[in-house]
Order: structure tokens, then C-alpha cells, then sequence
């Protein structure tokens, strides 16, 4: 299941912005606090409906605001008005294909926002996640007793779920032994040793013991952990492990760029291209850095992954003076234009 579109009114720092006709590998750019950011979170909205602490979890990891009480859900009202509910809506199946097109759509709302009794406590207060999915309606409600105690509930049924995951935030390495784990519990590891090898040489295999995920490097006696290796082969492990075990699904990616020599940039392209194409996985990634759209053009311009041109979008995230947000896409010709001829990505 991919995104064919996606449409946000009222959330985060967005008062509309509407993005059309995603490809396969999707490339949000703009210049910072411009809302990439915000898209992934919208779509991460959208993607994982059954986590009832969905909410919770964004302004946890990615915004590293810690939950207390009500109002630290109101950052996702813009311009912190409770009165703008914010409401996502995306049209989702294959990206490739027109029948089978499922429309669905998100509304958040605050009830009862707290007063206080004479002892200075708030009363109780519900954020309230209203999904629309199939012409059916669910709610995740996030219901803080006495002002501060959360209580979740969710009535979401599990055939919403699609598969996906999130990097992003001060963790975004946390799921790589879980992934590495089921490559190769399906023999699959292969595919992410050969992308590492580029970047380490010495490298023969990949394993996962109490916990850690280990490096088999020719001319060591003993396994040495990847995170001996620095961060730049543990995000393209990351990366690679997380599409690889992903089919038919979504992986979100905040700052793809970080942590990364400009000498990986390539090397990762071409693993997630190659990833992408086994496991039919859509990637949504954003970066602060042209170094790394160069790098994406520079492999699909290599042989063998040329075929992906067509599949790979880049979008360009403004806030213009005249039409408020915007969102300029980009086809493989035109952002290779703008980069042959040195004009801004607009």
C-alpha cells in the first residue's frame, strides 16, 4: 500500500498544504522549519492508527517534548489554537495503479479543556484522534484524568494497519536489531551485507547476539559491534534492514543526510533503490543538504538503476507570500536540470 497524494489543513505549523502524485522514493527539501518534518508526522498519522499513543510517541521522539498534561498536544493545532482542528486526508493503494484506492482521513480534536478546581488541580481533558477509513469511523482517545494521568483508549480495527516505520528523532537507530534479527531469521541478510560492503570492505556478515548487532570483519579474532563503526554504517544499516523487512509498505526517514560521510551518500541510494525494488516498499525522506539530492541523482544515472528514474520524486517545501504553502515537485529530468545548471529547487 503507498501514498498516491496527501492533503494537510491546521496541523503543525501548516495552515494548507497539498502534495500530488508520489512516486515510489519521495524526497522532501526546503529550508528548515519549513514543515518536512511536519509531513512525515502527518504521515505517520495516517500510516499506524491502531497505536493509540501515536501522539504521544511523535511528540516523544521526533519533537522530544515530554507528555505532562493536555496542552502538550496543542503544538499540533496551528498556531496553538484549539479551535484549528487539524485534519490529514491521502488517497492510498498502489502508486502504480488506479483501482483499489482507499481514502483516508484524520481530524484531531481536544474536549473539555481543563479549568481548575480551587486547589489548582485541572479537571479531565481528552485529545481525540478521529480516523475515517473505509467509510468507517475510529477514534484513539487520550483522556487525562485529573489533568495529568493518561488513559488511552481506541476502538481502530486491526485491518487498518499498514506496514511501516518511522526514523526519525533522538533514536533513530533503535529498531536495527529487530530488523537485522528477522533478515536473517528469513535468510535475507545478504542484501544489507552487500550494501555495507561498500562502505566497509572488510566486512563478510552481520549478526545479531544478547542484543547487539555484530560485525563479522575479515582479520578480527572476535565480532566487533557495528556501533564501533561510527553512525554513517549504522544509518545505512538502519535504512537498508528497515525497507528490506518492509514489503508493500511505508518507511518515513527525517534528515537522511545525518551522520553520513559524502563518500556513503551514493552507496545508500543505490541500497535503497535495490531494496526498494525487492520488497516494493515507498520511502518519504527529507534532507537539509544538496549534497545528497547530487548523489541520488548520480546513481540513477548508473547503470542497472536507471529503470528508477521514473519512480523518484523531489519536493520542494515553501512558504510563498501570494498561495501560502506549497509543495514544487520535481521529476528525475527537472531536479537534474536545476542541479546541471545550478538554479534553486523552487
Amino acid at each position: 500500500m503507498h501514498f498516491k497524494d496527501l492533503e494537510i489543513n491546521n496541523f503543525r505549523g501548516f495552515d494548507h498544504l497539498k502534495i500530488e502524485d508520489f512516486g515510489q522514493i519521495n524526497l522532501f527539501v526546503g529550508k528548515n522549519n519549513s514543515g518536512k518534518t511536519s509531513v512525515l508526522e502527518a504521515l505517520t498519522f495516517l500510516l499506524i492508527p491502531e497505536n493509540p499513543q501515536i501522539a504521544s510517541s511523535l511528540n516523544t521522539h521526533i519533537r522530544e517534548i515530554a507528555i505532562r498534561d493536555v496542552f502538550d498536544f496543542i503544538n499540533f493545532f496551528h498556531n496553538q489554537d484549539s479551535q484549528n482542528n487539524p485534519k490529514i486526508e491521502a488517497k492510498i493503494g498502489n502508486y502504480t495503479k488506479k483501482e483499489n484506492i482507499q481514502e483516508r482521513a484524520l481530524i484531531l480534536s481536544l474536549s473539555d479543556l481543563p479549568t481548575y478546581d480551587l486547589r489548582g488541580y485541572p479537571t479531565t481533558a481528552t485529545f481525540i484522534a478521529t480516523y475515517y477509513i473505509d467509510k468507517e469511523t475510529f477514534e484513539l482517545k487520550t483522556t487525562f484524568e485529573n489533568g495529568y494521568i493518561p488513559k488511552y483508549e481506541s476502538n481502530v480495527k486491526n485491518y487498518s494497519k499498514i506496514n511501516s516505520q518511522l526514523i526519525a528523532g533522538e533514536k533513530p537507530f533503535q529498531h536495527l536489531y529487530f530488523y537485522v534479527g528477522k533478515l536473517r531469521e528469513t535468510k535475507s541478510i545478504s542484501r544489507l551485507v552487500d550494501v555495507l560492503k561498500k562502505i566497509e570492505p572488510r566486512l563478510e556478515d552481520i549478526e545479531v547476539i544478547d542484543g547487539k548487532v555484530l560485525l563479522n570483519l575479515k582479520g578480527m579474532d572476535k565480532l566487533l559491534p557495528i556501533n564501533f563503526n561510527g553512525d554513517g554504517i549504522i544509518k545505512v544499516a538502519t535504512i537498508i534492514a528497515t525497507i528490506s523487512w518492509i514489503t508493500n509498505g511505508v518507511v518515513l526517514i527525517d534528515e537522511i543526510e545525518n551522520g553520513l560521510h559524502y563518500s556513503a551518500h551514493k552507496t545508500l541510494w543505490k541500497g535503497i533503490i535495490e531494496a526498494c525494488r525487492m520488497s516494493d516498499t515507498q520511502i518519504f525522506a527529507t534532507t537539509h543538504s544538496l549534497e545528497s539530492i547530487k548523489y541520488l541523482k548520480e546513481a540513477l544515472e548508473e547503470e542497472g538503476f536507471q529503470d528508477f528514474q521514473e519512480k523518484v520524486r523531489c519536493f520542494h517545501i515553501e512558504k510563498t507570500k501570494l498561495a501560502g504553502f506549497q509543495a514544487y515537485k520535481y521529476n528525475f529530468e527537472s531536479f537534474s536540470e536545476a542541479l546541471e545548471y545550478e538554479t534553486e529547487l523552487r
